[in-house]
């Protein structure tokens, strides 16, 4: 798209759709099919931009192909190589479309295009090594604060794997991703990771990646930090328990907009190739811009990541975040109901899992006593009653209320915060 100072071209080239947003248009263009796109690029120079941006051909090319395809740079392309027997086909040949103006199809270009690394200065989450168990326990995981791990995976196996020995290794195994449970074959997921610029790109997010990849159960372990997990209890009813354990494959600008993970588990992320840009705010302090729901279910506010940092990273908060950069062989500690996020700065590869300790057992406890489906809850009671019931009676006997606000952030950053050797100031 070309632009000059001549007038807007838009209204001449929409007709009777010109008083439409280019929102609606858009959402108008979801609904056709790829004739239909292929007939509206024919109405005029404005339509052949609108029927071309790639939203409109993903959803179209993973619906005929689901994930059997090699990604060609952008979705129109691979629809017209998968429709012509692998051919390189012009898909979209350009044009001059001076005079057409969109702040539409400007944002979405420009979030495909820009750099995630222009959110990367603020450093202010601890690192450690040579930690025990009892330190760990002591400074970190009883006062629910975040850590960065720097000698855990090194321990792995698989923490020695380049992307080739993923491929040589896993390359023709299908996985999981989260647009609507595509799955992909790992070899050509990572093809459309070196190539794809789009807003919000496919992310791979497999829960099942030990049953699909034997290979990669028997590679890591349990850190251990990390030795009891009380919703092992749940094992002898496996088609209850909650997703624990998850594969994550991205490309740079892909990740987590902001949330609290499930049922108030605490986690571990091991990044074992590429860099990431965590971002992360205490349980009672919700990150700006974003809009829970009353019971905490629901989450609303900006698509992707790279949205919430052009509209809300620099706005002042009334706490500031803390953030980091995680880089490969490093494992993040998220502890129980914080605020978190995640930007893949390059293509990452890493592991993450969820799990219950003695330091969130009664917050998990008590969240899915809340729950309108008793029938979790009822089993995890059961469990905890047969197999640890002096656990089960503490959690019982203590009331059940809520710490002051502010309590939690107290305890991250101490009860001398102007003597801190590190800032939250972005």
């Amino acid at each position: 798209m070309y632009f000059s100072q001549t007038g807007n071209i838009r209204e001449a080239g929409t007709g009777y759709l010109a008083f439409l947003s280019d929102d609606m248009i858009e959402e108008i263009f979801m609904l056709f099919d790829h004739m239909d796109l292929c007939r509206m690029a024919q109405v005029s120079k404005t339509m052949y931009v609108f029927a071309g941006i790639d939203v409109l051909w993903k959803p179209i090319c993973i619906d005929q192909w689901k994930g059997d395809f090699k990604f060609q740079g952008t979705w129109k392309k691979t629809f017209a190589w998968k429709m012509f027997n692998h051919q390189i086909v012009d898909a979209n040949p350009p044009i001059n479309a001076s005079g057409l103006y969109s702040d539409r199809l400007y944002q979405s270009w420009f979030c495909a295009q820009v750099s995630p690394y222009l959110w990367t200065k603020v450093e202010n989450i601890e690192r450690r090594s040579n930690l025990s168990l009892e330190e760990f326990r002591t400074e970190y995981e009883a006062k629910n604060k975040p850590v960065i791990i720097t000698d855990v995976l090194n321990k792995w196996e698989i923490s020695k794997w380049t992307r080739e020995d993923f491929l040589q290794k896993l390359g023709d195994r299908a996985f999981k991703t989260d647009f609507e449970q595509t799955e992909m074959k790992l070899a050509d997921y990572f093809t459309y990771c070196d190539t794809v610029k789009e807003e919000r790109p496919i992310y791979l997010f497999d829960n099942s990646f030990c049953e699909r990849a034997p290979e990669m159960d028997k590679s890591f372990g349990i850190p251990s930090y990390f030795p009891d997990d009380y919703f092992n209890l749940l094992n002898v009813h496996p088609e209850h328990r909650p997703s624990w354990r998850w594969f994550l494959v991205g490309p740079p600008r892909s990740g987590a907009t902001f949330h609290k993970d499930p049922n108030f588990t605490s986690a571990w992320h091991g990044l074992l190739i590429g860099k990431k840009k965590w971002i992360m705010y205490p349980p009672e302090v919700v990150p700006i811009g974003i809009f829970p729901s009353a019971d905490g279910q629901q989450v609303t506010g900006p698509d992707t990541m790279v949205q919430w940092f052009m509209d809300f990273y620099k706005e002042k908060a009334e706490v500031d975040p803390i953030e980091c950069t995680l880089h490969a062989g490093e494992m993040m500690f998220i502890p129980s109901a914080w605020w978190h996020s995640v930007l893949n700065l390059e293509t990452s590869v890493a592991i993450t899992q969820n799990y219950v300790s003695k330091y969130n057992l009664k917050s998990v406890y008590n969240f899915l006593k809340s729950k309108k489906h008793q029938n979790l809850f009822q089993l995890f009671h059961q469990e905890l009653e047969k197999n640890h019931p002096e656990d089960l009676a503490q959690i019982l006997k203590e009331e059940h209320t809520k710490p002051k606000t502010g309590e939690m952030w107290k305890n991250f950053v101490g009860d001398e915060e102007e003597d801190a050797n590190w800032t939250l100031n972005f």
